[in-house]
């Protein structure tokens, strides 16, 4: 009985607290932004106008494609 309350002891002594824990948190957290390859500007504008002209053209088609079957249900049900 006593041999199981020291090994009980024990196990408590070696685990860490929470703020341990939380500084190995944000530690690890930095240390691994620090292994981040970061873009450049040019890289991310470039990117940026990738996505904004995509979202322009496909926006275009659906709106395009949303007037063409609005006139046809027009057309069909009127």
């Amino acid at each position: 009985m006593a041999e199981q309350e020291k090994q009980q002891q024990k196990e408590k002594e070696k685990k860490p607290n929470i703020i341990q824990k939380l500084v190995r948190f944000f530690k690890d957290i930095r240390s691994e932004l620090k292994k981040v390859l970061w873009p450049s500007r040019k890289q991310v504008l470039n990117n940026t106008l990738t996505v904004v002209i995509t979202c322009l053209i496909l926006g275009g088609v659906i709106w395009i494609l949303d007037y063409a079957l609005g006139l046809l249900y027009t057309l069909v049900f009127a």
